[in-house]
């Protein structure tokens, strides 16, 4: 992925991405997608967006003591109302 570089970047796609729902989950101690290289350049990419909604958990990669907080808040995510415009 570092080799390719903006090539295989996912902040090109937000303007693609615009007329639909995204959501992006981070984890602040997470050491194989770093937030500040992984998440927050594509939370300011994709922030103007308004299908767009993301979330950090103060965890490793995995996710591994935030499940509930994850489960939840892709729950709320995939059963929030979507306009049909």
């Amino acid at each position: 992925m570092r080799q390719a570089g903006a090539a295989w970047g996912l902040a090109a796609l937000a303007e693609r991405l615009g007329d639909r729902p995204v959501l992006l989950v981070g984890a602040d101690r997470d050491t194989v997608a770093e937030p500040d290289v992984h998440f927050r350049p594509l939370v300011d990419a994709y922030a103007h967006l308004p299908g767009f909604r993301h979330a950090r958990f103060d965890t490793d990669h995995a996710l591994s003591d935030s499940r509930v907080g994850l489960t939840t808040t892709l729950a709320s995510f995939l059963t929030a109302p979507r306009s049909t415009t």
